[in-house]
């Protein structure tokens, strides 16, 4: 007698356990009973997150922009044009004119602080993009960096709209005329040693402004291109290059070993 009450006891107690359980699964995880500390336990309520911003935030972390925000809801990031509630009470422009500058090697200037845009009320919300990075960076606010001798172009468009203007930028380095024409005679000499055994595109001047010509006897060649060998397994070969910078050409001669694959 004692064992089976006992038993009823047990049973009573897990189907009522039950019951509470799965009340709190029905209840807790939307927190429309944050007063149940059995389903607080299980169900931790929280706020629910607003969802233009969740939107906003997963698709834009506003770690990208962290100081200018444009709206409530989400950062003013150039990376956040497809937010409508973003860009939605912003004035677009209709006019950008950029101006190009001269920046040295490894130094900076802001791009964006020399701009002028039209209307004067119109939101300054662009993406930059460089032509080619490897001679200058533009970073997210218009900051371009010198990083190789050369020409670029420089790229600001709205978030807005359509609207952009280009503008080019000169990358120079210091260093007389004589001193960089000296270093771009070894530093193509050191791309054209070796053995060859198949066509290639002749070395470009590490810096863009300096001028290279290449020839063979006289005649000059825009590329290389491997000659029929024949019966030999491997020629000698010879090629010329002058190197031009301000005032300054130097001429060099490299000699190559062709050699069948």
């Amino acid at each position: 007698m004692f064992k089976n009450v006992k038993k009823w006891a047990i049973a009573l107690v897990l189907v009522f356990g039950l019951f509470l359980l799965v009340g709190c699964t029905t209840e807790c995880p939307e927190c429309k009973d944050p007063t149940e500390s059995q389903c607080n336990e299980l169900f931790p309520c929280e706020e629910p997150a607003d969802p233009t911003k969740a939107e906003c935030e997963a698709l834009y972390p506003s770690e990208k922009c962290p100081t200018c925000e444009v709206c409530e809801e989400c950062p003013a990031c150039p990376e956040c044009p497809e937010i409508p509630a973003c860009v939605q009470d912003f004035v677009a422009p209709t006019s950008i004119i950029l101006f190009g500058d001269d920046v040295k090697v490894g130094e900076t200037f802001n791009l964006a602080g020399e701009m002028e845009v039209a209307p004067a009320t119109a939101a300054k919300l662009f993406t930059w993009a460089s032509s080619d990075p490897s001679i200058a960076t533009v970073d997210a606010d218009g900051v371009v960096t010198g990083v190789r001798p050369g020409k670029v172009e420089i790229t600001a468009k709205s978030v807005l709209n359509t609207t952009a203007a280009t503008t080019e930028v000169t990358v120079s380095e210091t260093g007389s005329a004589f001193d960089i024409a000296t270093r771009e005679v070894a530093y193509i000499a050191g791309l054209l040693s070796g053995y060859i055994a198949d066509d290639f595109a002749l070395p470009k001047p590490w810096n863009g402004n300096v001028k290279v010509v290449y020839d063979v006897d006289g005649d000059v060649i825009e590329s290389f291109v491997m000659p029929d060998l024949g019966e030999a397994t491997s020629l000698a070969y010879t090629i010329n290059y002058t190197v031009t910078f301000g005032d300054v050409t130097l001429s060099n001669t490299v000699n190559l070993k062709l050699v069948k694959e």
